[in-house]
């Protein structure tokens, strides 16, 4: 993709985004108390699918999440590549969720209401840095989805983030040589912080 094409894809993601917060923030009046979240999650990271200079890299990172209405979340992520070139990744989008309650029968084995399923879509920046050479700065963009698991019997304090799968594109160094498409597969817990109070 040239970056021509680049620039428009960056400019309709962002209107895209924009939309759906409004959309969203159009609701909140009816909307539930907020609920905060924060997650840790380590991931398995693909980079640079399909070229021959990709590789597996494992990394750590954090999401914040605010209920905004009965299925909408804000969301904002962290990533950090550890590898080299070292990458930092901050993603800003929107989480919708359902319980599985009502979409799977449930059976004497499996509780469609102790899992929910989400998706997720953000828009926002990534840093790579390489020892000597000048840190570059590009557009990033994220795409995904997953499964929780709810019933942890903790008050709905901790929830098991079961897996979650993602696309993340950024052109860093030379238009995209470094992390322009990658696959990571995550997994982790998230802290309901109001349920702690």
């Amino acid at each position: 993709m040239n970056d021509r094409w680049w620039r428009i894809v960056r400019i309709a993601f962002f209107e895209l985004v924009i939309l759906l917060l409004v959309a969203v923030l159009g609701t909140m009046a009816q909307a539930p108390a907020p609920i905060v979240d924060i997650s840790l999650k380590y991931a398995v990271a693909r980079t640079d699918l399909a070229a021959a200079g990709g590789s597996n890299e494992h990394l750590f990172g954090t999401s914040v999440a605010v209920r905004v209405n009965s299925w909408a979340h804000g969301r904002a992520d962290w990533l950090r590549f550890g590898g080299t070139p070292e990458a930092h990744v901050a993603l800003f989008g929107l989480e919708a969720r359902r319980s599985l309650k009502g979409i799977l029968p449930p059976s004497d084995v499996f509780k469609p209401e102790a899992f929910e399923v989400f998706g997720v879509v953000q828009g926002g920046f990534a840093r790579a840095i390489v020892a000597g050479a000048k840190a570059d700065n590009d557009f990033a963009a994220s795409v995904g989805g997953g499964l929780d698991f709810t019933a942890t019997r903790t008050d709905g304090v901790v929830v098991l983030r079961v897996f979650e799968v993602r696309y993340l594109r950024a052109n860093l160094f030379d238009n995209g040589r470094f992390f322009k498409n990658n696959a990571l597969v995550e997994a982790g817990i998230k802290i309901n912080i109001d349920r702690l109070f």
